[in-house]
């Protein structure tokens, strides 16, 4: 197998030193460059509450902005001077963003985090990880988050 782009999405309010170990395993196997990605909610989702167009803008500004810093630390903590890597803020849909980037970049694996999702929330959504896990054109390896 010929591993050279690995994406690693990760959602920066759960602990991920787990699925950075397999990431940072895999990647130092294959020499691989690892794309570390975090996907924000669109805050235009929060249209109903009428809030003006110019502080969508600043909120939108400012969460993509904590979160390249967040995930700035999350790679330096776990992957520097171990792998190359890239962080990669996107905003939208973290599932339709996931999969976007795939062929995008030329991603050859994914290593993402699943959370343990039950009841009436599985059953009508999924998790995202389950998602890109069908759809993916390229292999997808979850890790069990705890």
């Amino acid at each position: 197998m010929d591993i050279k782009r690995i994406l690693v999405p990760i959602d920066i309010a759960y602990s991920s030193e787990l699925l950075a170990e397999y990431a940072r395993t895999v990647a130092e196997k294959f020499g691989a460059e690892l794309i570390v990605m975090y996907v924000a909610r669109d805050v235009e989702d929060l249209g109903s509450l009428q809030i003006p167009h110019i502080s969508i803008e600043k909120i939108e500004e400012e969460v993509i902005n904590a979160a390249h810093k967040k995930l700035t630390s999350f790679c330096e903590t776990y992957f520097a001077g171990n792998v190359k890597y890239e962080v990669v803020i996107r905003t939208g849909n973290a599932y339709r963003e996931i999969s976007a980037i795939i062929p995008e970049l030329n991603i050859d694996l994914v290593i993402m985090g699943a959370h343990s999702t039950e009841g009436i929330d599985r059953f009508f959504f999924g998790s995202t990880a389950e998602r890109v896990l069908r759809g993916a054109i390229c292999p997808v390896l979850t890790v069990k988050l705890i």
